[in-house]
């Protein structure tokens, strides 16, 4: 886990690996455990089936959904749930949805959520990278991110916020391809 985290500060390779995007909600799901099991926020992937392969490689993957299940988390400091949702379009891409049942995000904080250093916690903590990079890393790896109003995810509505991302779909990587030590 500590060498998919330092993988975040090597030069991006984006493309060409591919990830099994089921595999790494699994892996930030369990990695954010005890942040939600102390919140009282229960998580669940649909559908956790057959494999699903995007272009965006595990290591920025992991750093796309991490983010985006961090900041659902936050959102519910006194209980909810958290879904990742995952989805194939069609035979060229894939999606992905991250929802939370928090306050849902106000129409003044949602028109500038992408930007870099944009952040509504104020004196919470926060630093408004997080949404810009998940943005930056979905748009370079020729897909694409957007907040869904409440109503329009896959569940209808019931507050909160619902994170939708549509990338192109990939092969699975090589076994070797990640390296030992992004495997550990």
């Amino acid at each position: 886990m500590v060498a998919r985290l330092l993988s975040v500060a090597r030069p991006p390779r984006l493309l060409g690996r591919g990830s099994d995007v089921a595999q790494v909600a699994r892996e930030v799901l369990a990695f954010l455990g005890p942040e939600c099991r102390q919140r009282g926020i229960t998580t669940r992937i649909e559908p956790d089936e057959a494999p699903l392969h995007v272009v965006l490689d595990a290591d920025h993957m992991f750093q796309v959904v991490f983010n985006l299940c961090l900041n659902a988390a936050q959102a519910q400091p006194h209980g909810g749930e958290i879904t990742v949702r995952l989805r194939k379009l069609d035979a060229r891409k894939a999606a992905l949805e991250v929802e939370d049942r928090g306050p849902g995000v106000p129409p003044g904080v949602a028109e500038h959520i992408f930007e870099a250093f944009f952040t509504s916690r104020g004196d919470r903590g926060g630093t408004g990278l997080g949404l810009a990079i998940v943005e930056g890393l979905v748009r370079e790896a020729g897909g694409s991110v957007e907040l869904v109003a409440p109503g329009h995810g896959a569940h209808g509505s019931h507050g909160g916020a619902c994170f939708r991302l549509t990338l192109p779909r990939g092969a699975a990587a090589p076994l070797g391809a990640r390296g030992a030590e992004a495997l550990a």
